[in-house]
């Protein structure tokens, strides 16, 4: 999936999740999508790649038919760290092999909690797919 879109001139972090047929397919940390606006910041954004379906994943194959939904948030700089943290331990490929946490994930809740609170604005996009 690739998105067009304006990003406006200051720095901007983003999330994306990906539905099929009303069923999100981006349900982990790790299948979701994050990025920061480094690269197209104040521009227009020509067809950047934010999800590839993985063919050989079954929940993954598009049919004819098939309505496909991006939903794009805009996520604060401390949100986008914390899941680039929670991927980096949770990611299954770590090298060395059996290297334990780099470190503790940082949070927003207080008390010794886990976790991040946050709330942030949204926009969707679906299509029908088509051969």
């Amino acid at each position: 999936m690739q998105i067009y879109a304006w990003d406006p001139p200051a720095e901007d972090f983003y999330s994306f999740e990906v539905y099929k047929n009303g069923i999100e397919i981006t349900d982990t940390v790790t299948k979701r999508g994050i990025s920061d606006d480094r690269f197209f910041n104040g521009n227009f954004t020509f067809g950047v790649p934010v999800y590839y379906f993985y063919s050989r994943y079954e929940p993954e194959y598009v049919y004819p038919g098939d309505t496909i939904t991006l939903k794009m948030g805009g996520i604060t700089k401390d949100y986008y760290n914390f899941l680039i943290e929670l991927m980096d331990q949770t990611f299954e490929y770590r090298n060395p092999l059996f290297s334990g946490p780099p470190a503790n994930i940082r949070t927003n809740i207080s008390n010794g909690g886990l976790g991040f609170f946050t709330a942030y604005s949204t926009s969707y996009s679906s299509t029908i797919y088509q051969e």
